[in-house]
């Protein structure tokens, strides 16, 4: 498991050519740990290592013991698209109207 900074996909091919499997997680760690993981499909392991790698790079879905997880604009708290392009980092949490 690596956490924080998503690994550059070259250090992911590697571990997974010495036989390693990475899972890539995200959360404040000095708070509650983990809230969202790269979870792994096993459709992937029908693709190439390197394209796996970008893909384990990225953050996915939620962690199993979270609510909800939302990637929203900061100003107006509404969600972004989910079209893969980056945002800010802005994370809390028990957010309420």
């Amino acid at each position: 498991m690596t956490a924080g900074a998503a690994p550059p996909a070259a250090v992911i091919a590697g571990m997974e050519n010495m036989g390693f499997s990475v899972t890539h997680v995200y959360g404040l760690t000095e708070t509650y740990g983990p809230c969202v993981v790269c979870a792994p499909k096993k459709e992937w392991q029908e693709i190439s290592i390197e394209e796996r790698a970008e893909i384990l790079a990225r953050q996915g879905v939620r962690a199993p013991f979270q609510d909800e997880v939302m990637v929203a604009d900061p100003e107006t708290m509404k969600p972004v698209p989910k079209d893969g392009k980056p945002w800010e980092k802005f994370l809390c949490g028990a957010i309420s109207p």
